[in-house]
């Protein structure tokens, strides 16, 4: 905007501001312009990393997404809305399994199992190893310990072998942990998975 002259068009206000947003840009953006190759990528065996864990645990006032124009338009969304417009999102399974998220982490057990009886969560369970994890995930944050270990043999048949993710990184199945019907599946799953070859 200053190298054309556009910036002149605006008061000395908002010429400030749109300078101070731009020095804060280049400080913390600045390197990624002056790279000339790709960093080298590496693998943190120990690391655990939940989706639905990360995209859903901030529910609060904090900025969870700010978008900052050259014009000086400006717009920025909470984690609190951000969580509600996907929740409320009328787009089928996924907003239901959004629901069902937000749900759980309010410890809505009877919202929680009427979602499970609503949507096409059994058929899903039947195409995904993923969709009886998350699931089960659910059922175990609003304590139906019986009912999330009767979903997690489906995600161990479709191929979900990372037993070690399961045991010990999934934050959400803590609680499962020492039940012995737990460690049965636990074992079933390493069996295959190292049974498994490429």
């Amino acid at each position: 905007m200053e190298e054309d002259g556009t910036m002149a068009s605006h008061s000395k206000k908002m010429i400030s501001t749109l300078r101070r947003e731009r020095r804060k840009i280049e400080r913390n953006l600045g390197g990624i312009r002056e790279m000339d190759r790709m960093p080298g990528a590496r693998w943190f065996p120990d690391a655990s990393l939940n989706f639905a864990e990360n995209l859903l645990r901030f529910r609060d006032d904090r900025d969870a997404l700010v978008f900052v124009a050259e014009t000086g338009l400006n717009s920025r969304l909470s984690y609190r809305e951000l969580y509600r417009q996907v929740a409320d999102m009328d787009g089928g399974f996924w907003s239901d399994h959004c629901a069902l998220f937000q749900r759980a982490f309010e410890q809505d057990r009877d919202g929680v199992l009427a979602l499970l009886e609503k949507g096409d969560y059994r058929k899903a369970a039947k195409t995904d190893e993923q969709y009886p994890i998350h699931i089960a995930n659910a059922l175990t944050l609003v304590g139906e310990i019986d009912e999330a270990l009767r979903w997690l043999p489906h995600a161990i048949e479709y191929g979900f072998l990372n037993y070690r993710f399961l045991s010990q990184h999934n934050r959400f199945l803590v609680p499962l942990r020492g039940d012995a019907r737990f460690e049965q599946l636990m074992e079933i799953a390493r069996q295959r998975h190292d049974a498994f070859r490429v």
